[in-house]
Formats: C-alpha cells, sequence, structure tokens
C-alpha cells in the first residue's frame, strides 16, 4: 500500500473507510486497483490485486510468477476494437502478505504500444466468479486529450463527477473506455497529468497555454516597436 502511494502521489486513490458499506474489499472477494499511463506512444498499466491469503495460498503460491502472468494476461486492452498485447515489465515490489489485513498483494505490469488516438478499452476480467471492488486511476501525457471518459462528466466547463481512482463494485468498476485525440497546439501540456487536467471540455485545459504565450507575444512586439522606432530615426543634423 505504502508503494502505491508513493508511485502515484498525485492520484486520490480513494481507500473506502470502515464506515462505508464497501469499505472491505478483501471481505467482498478481491480487490484490484489499475494505474493506467497514457504516454505519447505507449500505455503502461500497472495491477495491484489484493487477494485473500487463503486464496493466493491455494491458486498463486506455488508458482508466484505464473500467476502474476495470469493477472496480466486477465487485464484486456482494446483499440478501437482491436486487442493489444501487453509486454510484461519488471516488476521491483514484492509479493506481500498483510496479516493485520488477511490478504497477500500482487503487483504485476505491462506496456503496450500506441499507434494513435481512437476508442481505448481496459477490460479487468480477472476473477470474473467472485465478487470484486476495482479501482483504476488514469494519466495522460500533454499530447493527448480525452474526448470521452467512463470515468468522468464534464458539464458546463466544471466537473460533474469523477471517478477516477475510485472503488466501484463489480462490473461497475472492471470495464474504462477513453476516447483519445492529439492535442492542439493551444492544449499540449508537459509531461503526464491526470485525467481531470486532460479532459475536453474541462474550463482550464486551453487558458493557461494562452496565459504564458501572451506576454511573450507581448514581449516579441515591443523588441520591434523598440528596433523600428531606432531604424526610422532621422538622422541627427551636424
Amino acid at each position: 500500500m505504502i508503494l502505491w502511494c508513493s508511485m502515484w502521489s498525485g492520484i486520490g486513490w480513494a481507500h473506502p473507510s470502515a464506515g462505508d458499506p464497501v469499505a472491505n474489499p478483501w471481505a467482498a472477494g478481491v480487490g484490484m486497483r489499475t494505474m493506467l499511463r497514457v504516454e505519447r506512444a505507449a500505455l503502461e498499466a500497472t495491477l495491484i490485486a489484493e487477494i485473500p491469503q487463503a486464496r493466493y495460498a491455494a491458486e498463486g503460491a506455488g508458482d508466484p510468477e505464473a500467476f502474476r502472468r495470469g493477472l496480466l494476461a486477465g487485464l484486456w486492452l482494446f483499440r478501437d476494437g482491436e486487442r493489444l498485447a501487453w509486454a510484461p515489465q519488471p516488476v521491483d515490489a514484492p509479493i506481500q502478505p498483510s496479516r493485520e489485513a488477511g490478504i497477500t498483494e500482487v503487483t504485476v505490469r505491462g506496456r503496450a504500444e500506441l499507434a494513435g488516438g481512437g476508442m481505448l478499452r481496459l477490460e479487468n476480467a480477472n476473477y470474473p466468479d467472485v465478487s470484486c471492488l476495482v479501482a483504476t486511476a488514469v494519466e495522460v501525457d500533454g499530447s493527448w486529450v480525452v474526448a470521452e471518459t467512463t470515468l468522468l462528466k464534464v458539464q458546463g466547463g466544471q466537473v460533474r463527477q469523477n471517478r477516477n481512482g475510485a472503488w466501484l463494485r463489480d462490473e461497475e468498476g472492471r470495464r474504462v473506455d477513453l476516447v483519445l485525440r492529439g492535442a492542439g497546439i493551444w492544449e499540449r501540456g508537459a509531461g503526464m497529468s491526470s485525467l481531470t487536467e486532460r479532459m475536453e471540455g474541462r474550463a482550464g485545459l486551453v487558458i493557461p497555454k494562452i496565459a504564458w504565450v501572451v506576454p511573450v507575444i507581448l514581449g516579441f512586439a515591443l523588441v520591434l516597436f523598440s528596433r523600428g522606432r531606432a531604424w526610422f530615426r532621422p538622422p541627427e543634423r551636424p
């Protein structure tokens, strides 16, 4: 858990509190958290599965690496309806049992090439016969704008519903859709940003770019004006 928070401190992972009726994902069966990074030319997903210790002992303890490969294979990725393959990536996080919570954390990571924008779908097909809580958080490179997504709703320039990183039950949280398009010149950002910041229709997507472009234009115009006065200054009389 500590590793997860340190890797993505900017994501508001709203882990359910003790007073929430769906507070304990392990009591519900399995908890699964996914971080999806939409980079300029690639997608990277990190999945942390929180599995009851008895279940993991029966299913994964004998061959942990095969168990990890199975979890990654159960995280389906599509672009415009075409299934994309994950290339497994090294994971530093060890498989960690937690006596207090009665769970075992298993982390897997994969990368896939991103040839262009379009409709992306991330679907978690792991444990289809088990009641689960699922959370997905998305970060997006500044070269992309998210035109639509099932995680956010924007109205009147404001985010009215935000499920980015929120725990959801079963089918409600297993599937996430994103529609990507290339960012225009006034929409481009530097590096990775939260899904909210890259959402089309949100007030502020374009304005911050203008905020630094306008002073540059004014400064350039001032330099030209000053030099123009020097160029056209009449010669001094002897």
